[in-house]
Order: structure tokens, then C-alpha cells, then sequence
């Protein structure tokens, strides 16, 4: 599965490693977690966002979120920790 990428991001070192952090903008009023996924960069297909989403790697504002469903409205905060890889992405009207 090749979920761990580059995302041109600026990087935030923390105690337990690399953390990439990014702003993303949308112009709808919310898009669902899976696809917020993919339109991230963070997986390259809805079957790797869905086994990330069901296997409680994903947090949104802070609660395990393990429905792939999910809007995600400007303002929340989607955290993914994956084997030791972490991407925070905060997503912006």
C-alpha cells in the first residue's frame, strides 16, 4: 500500500518522529473523509483510504473516526498515524 509520500508540506519534528502538516482548502461545504484522503495525497485510492479509516488510524479533531463516510467541514482537524508516520491536515474554507 503506498500511503507514505511527499506531500510538499512544511515538516513539524515532534517527540516520536516526523509529523507533515497541511492546509487544505475546500470550496464545498464538506467533503467526505475518504475522499479528503485521496485529494490530500495521503493514499492513492478509496480502498487504501477505507483500510486506514476502518483500522482506527485516522482521528478527526481529536476522536477516533472510523467511519469513511464523514464530513469534514471547514475547521476540523483530520490526524493520520500510520507505522510510525504521522500527517495532520487542517482543512480550510
Amino acid at each position: 500500500m503506498d500511503i507514505i509520500r511527499t506531500l510538499g508540506v512544511f515538516l513539524v519534528y515532534k517527540k516520536k518522529g516526523l509529523i507533515k502538516m497541511e492546509n487544505i482548502k475546500i470550496e464545498t461545504p464538506y467533503i467526505k473523509l475518504d475522499q479528503l484522503l485521496k485529494f490530500a495525497g495521503i493514499t492513492e485510492n478509496g480502498a487504501d483510504a477505507k483500510y486506514l479509516v476502518v483500522n482506527g488510524y485516522v482521528k478527526v479533531n481529536g476522536d477516533e473516526e472510523k467511519r469513511r463516510g464523514k464530513k469534514i467541514v471547514p475547521g476540523d482537524f483530520v490526524e493520520i498515524n500510520y507505522e510510525g508516520e504521522c500527517f495532520d491536515i487542517k482543512v480550510c474554507g
